[in-house]
């Protein structure tokens, strides 16, 4: 259908620019568009998907989108800069350089130049891995992937992985203060304060291997600079200074038994 001239509604008003037909029930009126940004959240995309031209940089709700093919879903103060890229919401979230990154919600989370990278929500996260592929960030607070490719950091607070841009595949699964670094591969961090030093390896504080959901564990490693005095049944555990200690196993939570290697 062709229309030539003014498209009149229900009460004869020819709308304004930007207005779109609405149904009453009983006719058609003329009514502002409030998809397009009105409001502090309200969702808009931009960016050329059939031409792939560079579009004009807009705004709306404080958030800037200039990448070609680039979505932003909503929230505020957020900007995507690179290309083929996505933010589905949050607060002061930045994607920048290259192509195919995504942060899907949070605060002050930022991807620079990392493709086929995301970061989920939380806050202060960081991926800059020097156009390797991969990487992850599911949320947390001030956790970074700084080179490398396919690393994964699930959660936690300042946890790092900085292996240098020849390295892969290593993961820190939630904790504090752990760091995977410069030529590290293939290791994984389960814990707090703990640096990777070797490659495929997992460090972990202390393991326990639970036989049901109501017993104590079936087989627990622990250490200790002393002998303890109160053990788990079934835990196996070092105990001593660094080069001096031994390694023991307690059958009934009370017998210690030390581990003879002959």
């Amino acid at each position: 259908m062709d229309v030539e001239g003014s498209l009149k509604d229900s009460s004869g008003d020819t709308g304004t620019s930007g207005q779109i037909l609405s149904s009453t029930g009983t006719g058609l009126n003329w009514i502002d568009n409030s998809g397009g940004g009105d409001g502090d959240y309200s969702p808009y995309i931009t960016g050329s998907v059939s031409t792939g031209i560079l579009p004009t940089a807009t705004s709306a709700n404080n958030c800037t989108t200039i990448g070609n093919n680039s979505t932003i879903a909503g929230g505020t103060l957020n900007t995507a800069s690179a290309a083929c890229s996505f933010i589905g919401g949050g607060c002061n979230n930045t994607i920048s350089n290259y192509y195919l990154q995504s942060i899907v919600g949070g605060a002050d989370n930022c991807i620079v130049s990392s493709p086929c990278s995301i970061i989920g929500g939380g806050r202060y996260n960081t991926i800059s891995s020097d156009y390797k592929p991969g990487n992850f960030i599911g949320g947390g607070d001030n956790n970074c992937i700084g080179s490398g490719d396919y690393n994964v950091i699930v959660g936690g607070l300042g946890n790092d992985i900085n292996v240098g841009q020849d390295h892969s595949f290593n993961g820190i699964l939630g904790g504090a203060g752990n760091l995977i670094p410069n030529g590290i591969d293939k290791s994984f961090i389960v814990g707090s304060n703990i640096t990777a030093s070797t490659d495929c390896t997992t460090f972990v504080n202390n393991l326990t291997i639970t036989g049901s959901q109501a017993g104590n564990g079936i087989l627990t490693f622990k250490r200790f600079e002393s002998t303890p005095t109160n053990l788990e049944e079934g835990s196996v555990f070092h105990s001593g200074s660094a080069n001096a200690g031994c390694l023991y196993f307690s059958p009934d939570g009370s017998a210690i038994c030390k581990i003879a290697f002959v």
